[in-house]
């Protein structure tokens, strides 16, 4: 207890001592209360939780090789940049290949066996079926040659006769004709043309006339303008009309002469017609002796196609050796393919774009090939596809509430203290975790930060980083110290000299550890200060405002309460200056002498002590 005492009061006279310091020692001033301050700023007041995580990459794939054997080169180091496509390791090819060169060649000759199997029944089955079509071609003819003489052979006498009247009638019709246009057409054709061209021109007379006259009934307005156009155009109808009757006129003897000319000759036609029928009265004895060669020619035609009929079915033998030859060609498709699969997989190829993380083997190693039975190959590298990065953060479950997709979130890396960068939850587990009794919850926070490297460029060299220069966003996290006259300089003041001191660029790696704060709600540039500023006392809020050196109080109405700071809604003025803390001298120097004389009584080498013992 006399230890515990004596520990205090050294601490409370080490306060005292520098609370003298602080207002002034030697100036001859003396204050009983010294009062923290700051200045009312505008500024962002936010309020937020923080939890930890890891930095880890989009995606992460382990390259194994299907192929086995020694590993001659190994392309990639860790840190590496690479692309789809790059080359990640070599794998010794000289049996994979040996292999791949037998079965191409086996499949080679399969290949030829078979192509030599399909000419030869192609060549049997053409032969065979060209000779079987032709035969049922020869018969199909003969037969229809066969039918057509037994029908022209059984018509032939009545066709012949018909033909012969037919003819008769055609040239009798023919003579008809011709005098009928002599003595009939002709003179009623030139009477009806006379008799047309008159009485187009009598029509064209009573038009003219009918216009003249309606022209003086129109000068004297007893008619109207149409009228007037009416009577025009019959004129005009009755003059074409006239027109076509002279030129009918004018053109009707030749026209006549040429319709004789044709009948004449129609005359001429019919006939030579019927002298041509008249003379094929012969082909009666014709067709009978065509209709016997007929018949032997179908009999020939049908034992042809039964020949031919019989060689087809020869093929069949030729198909069993093609199937043959197909089920070998299949059995090397495969083995040629496997073979290549093996050989291309000794150059092991990157399977998308990403940073080399991991390095499981070196060159010499020996490796078993990944398509064995009897393993799952062995892993060569880890690529890591950094164009995204995402920290794996497991908050608390009391504060999951505040979580939600799309959130604003600052994250600062272990490695770049003082450069937050921006992040938004990108994703929020459906199910918590326990462990050890604390029930978390993973969240996904994405960082929007521009982490691609460029191409073959090494992460871990000089120039690798995937960071990029990018300044941060400023934020009060504490108070200003005191200095000078019992005052603090402003919180403005030390953000400013916070937010100049942030550069560099900063290096996103998988692994990091890294501090999300989970921004719940903000606002920006607003009027501040700090929340222990804020007094609240029977219902009412206030501050202290310092005026002429002493505090006053000053009621105020506030809005948003942030982690460190609250809104002034109204109630200050941006440069006024409020109390933060204040230390009562006397408290403490009355605090102090009691404690002081606490110990001189307990302490053996008091007087005090001694005579209590007495």
């Amino acid at each position: 207890m006399k230890r515990t005492l004596i520990i205090l009061g050294t601490v409370f006279g080490i306060l005292a001592a520098s609370v003298w310091y602080l207002v002034g020692a030697g100036k001859g001033t003396k204050q009983d209360v010294i009062y923290r301050t700051t200045k009312v700023t505008r500024g962002d007041v936010v309020r937020s939780f923080t939890a930890t995580g890891v930095l880890q990459p989009l995606t992460t794939v382990d390259v194994k090789s299907k192929a086995g054997g020694e590993v001659i080169r190994l392309a990639v180091q860790e840190g590496d940049y690479v692309r789809k496509g790059d080359l990640i390791a070599e794998i010794d090819p000289r049996d994979t290949k040996a292999l791949y060169e037998q079965a191409a060649a086996d499949l080679d000759a399969a290949v030829a066996r078979k192509r030599q199997s399909e000419l030869s029944v192609q060549m049997q089955r053409a032969t065979s079926q060209a000779a079987v079509t032709q035969a049922e071609a020869a018969l199909e003819s003969a037969k229809l040659r066969l039918k057509t003489l037994e029908d022209r052979a059984r018509i032939q006498p009545t066709v012949t006769s018909a033909a012969v009247q037919q003819a008769q009638a055609n040239y009798d019709q023919a003579v008809q004709a011709l005098e009928q246009l002599k003595n009939v057409t002709i003179p009623q054709t030139r009477a009806q043309v006379e008799t047309e061209y008159e009485r187009t021109r009598v029509a064209v007379e009573v038009a003219r006339a009918d216009l003249e006259r309606q022209r003086s009934l129109l000068q004297k307005g007893y008619i109207s303008q149409q009228q007037f156009d009416q009577a025009r155009t019959t004129l005009e109808a009755a003059e074409a009309a006239f027109r076509n009757a002279s030129e009918r006129r004018r053109t009707l003897d030749a026209d006549l002469q040429s319709q004789l000319k044709t009948a004449e000759a129609r005359v001429a036609q019919s006939k030579a017609a019927l002298d041509q029928a008249k003379a094929n009265q012969i082909d009666v004895e014709i067709t009978k002796r065509d209709l016997e060669d007929a018949r032997l020619a179908v009999k020939q035609a049908e034992a042809a196609l039964q020949q031919a009929r019989a060689n087809l079915k020869q093929i069949d033998l030729r198909i069993a050796e093609l199937q043959a030859a197909d089920a070998s060609i299949v059995r090397s498709e495969v083995a040629r393919d496997n073979a290549k699969v093996q050989l291309e997989s000794t150059s092991l190829l990157a399977p998308r774009d990403g940073v080399v993380i991991l390095k499981y083997v070196e060159e010499g190693t020996i490796i078993p090939p990944g398509t064995s039975v009897f393993s799952e190959g062995t892993s060569i590298v880890q690529i890591a596809d950094v164009s995204k990065m995402y920290v794996e953060v497991f908050v608390d479950e009391a504060d999951i509430g505040q979580v939600s997709l799309g959130q604003k979130v600052r994250v600062t890396l272990e490695s770049s203290p003082g450069q937050p960068l921006d992040g938004v939850v990108s994703r929020i587990n459906p199910a918590a975790t326990t462990t050890n009794g604390l029930t978390q919850v993973a969240v996904r926070v994405e960082i929007n930060y521009p982490t691609p490297p460029p191409a073959n460029q090494s992460g871990s060299g000089e120039n690798g980083g995937s960071g990029s220069d990018r300044p941060a966003n400023a934020r009060q996290t504490q108070l200003a110290q005191g200095q000078g006259q019992g005052q603090a300089p402003s919180e403005g003041q030390g953000s400013g000299q916070r937010r100049r001191g942030r550069s560099g660029s900063i290096k996103l790696m998988p692994g990091l550890n890294a501090s999300c704060e989970f921004i719940i709600s903000e606002k920006k540039d607003v009027l501040m200060v700090p929340s222990n500023a804020i007094h609240r006392e029977d219902g009412e809020t206030y501050v202290e405002v310092m005026v002429d050196g002493k505090p006053q109080k000053r009621p105020v109405k506030v809005g948003q309460v942030g982690d460190v700071n609250t809104e002034i809604v109204e109630g200050l003025q941006e440069g006024e200056e409020v109390v933060t803390s204040k230390i009562d001298l006397r408290q403490i120097e009355e605090e102090q002498r009691r404690l002081e004389q606490a110990a001189q009584q307990r302490s053996p080498f008091s007087g005090g002590g001694g005579s209590r013992g007495r």
